[in-house]
């Protein structure tokens, strides 16, 4: 309401511009900004997970295998 657009009006636009659903594009982003946090902090996997906007451990490390092809600790290693 706020911007005069309906909600199918702004999902077809955030695809159009994103090639991803909205929910699709908030979770890439927040992979994006974990793999940043994997690379440049010490913290735990879990509280990288939380941090990011992930509830819970399991489901972080379902979507960051889906969009990297590896775990989150795998990925650790690897960049280490």
């Amino acid at each position: 309401d706020r911007f005069y657009i309906s909600e199918s009006q702004l999902r077809r636009n955030i695809y159009k511009a994103t090639g991803l659903s909205p929910n699709s594009y908030i979770v890439t982003l927040r992979i994006n900004k974990a793999k940043s946090e994997l690379f440049d902090s010490g913290k735990s996997i879990n509280t990288i997970a939380y941090e990011c906007g992930f509830t819970s451990q399991y489901y972080f490390s379902r979507c960051f295998s889906k969009i990297t092809g590896m775990s989150p600790s795998k990925y650790r290693m690897l960049i280490s």
